[in-house]
């Protein structure tokens, strides 16, 4: 098998293509982001998962972290580590993990072990880090809050993950150094006529993603994910509208393989 990315479903068992959370699990047991994390898979690969890194700190990309942690507690050999920027940790610290929202897990050890069932682990932006058989790079984007999108690298493939982002730089930067990239998924929130609120909030719409797009230096595949359950058909119709080989929506719960 190669590099394998799938987008979580929402919940366990459903087929909905909506995305109102965003997790993408990578190679079974690597997270991009949490937030469908503790809804979306079956309680028997609850205690796969061993890294989870967040983009930034919204609860669409968080919510169900605190969730999978507990559920998956019984059943885990090695503690979590998430990933994040220092703004990041410090958020889940001080509003999540905070023993009043949610159980300190970074002071619940493991059962029968000394270790801790959390463990955090902060990245630098540009700084590439390993995350058991791969490799990540952070690299900041353009949101309402510290957001970094993410490249991921092994030996055959790599991909982009945009995260939340209006038009940005850096990621396609980094898109453009990397050998063998087969994919970058996008945040497509909007459909085209919401593009002041595309602006507002520091989301893309199809168009402006085409845009974008002109950055790319070399030839793949661009994903739209992260939209809005509310506008997903008209953003679909302009997806389509747009005849693109090299431009569609990502398929929530199918597994790409590289």
């Amino acid at each position: 098998m190669g590099l394998r990315v799938k987008l979580l479903s929402t919940s366990y068992g459903s087929d909905s293509q909506l995305q109102p959370l965003t997790t993408f699990l990578i190679n079974g047991h690597i997270t991009v982001d949490a937030g469908s994390l503790g809804l979306g898979l079956p309680p028997e690969r609850q205690g796969d998962i061993t890294d989870v890194i967040i983009t930034h700190p919204h609860q669409d990309h968080t919510a169900s972290l605190p969730i999978h942690v507990a559920e998956a507690f019984t059943v885990l050999k090695q503690p979590i580590k998430v990933h994040g920027t220092k703004s990041v940790i410090d958020s889940l610290r001080e509003h999540t993990f905070n023993d009043s929202i949610w159980p300190d897990f970074t002071k619940i050890n493991l059962i029968g072990s000394d270790r801790p069932t959390l463990e955090y682990s902060i990245i630098e932006e540009g700084v590439p880090f390993q995350v058991g058989e791969i490799r990540a790079t952070a690299v900041s984007v353009n949101h309402i809050v510290p957001t970094v999108g993410v490249a991921i690298e092994d030996k055959n493939a790599s991909v982009v993950f945009t995260s939340d982002t209006y038009k940005t730089d850096k990621i396609w930067d980094l898109a453009n150094s990397l050998e063998n990239l087969k994919a970058v998924f996008i945040d497509c929130s909007f459909p085209n006529d919401m593009a002041q609120l595309a602006e507002a909030s520091k989301h893309l719409t199809p168009q402006l993603i085409v845009e974008e797009m002109e950055k790319l230096k070399r030839p793949t595949h661009v994903f739209a994910v992260h939209i809005k359950p509310q506008q997903r058909e008209r953003v679909l119709t302009e997806i389509a509208a747009l005849n693109r080989h090299d431009f569609s929506p990502a398929v929530v719960g199918h597994e790409y393989d590289w």
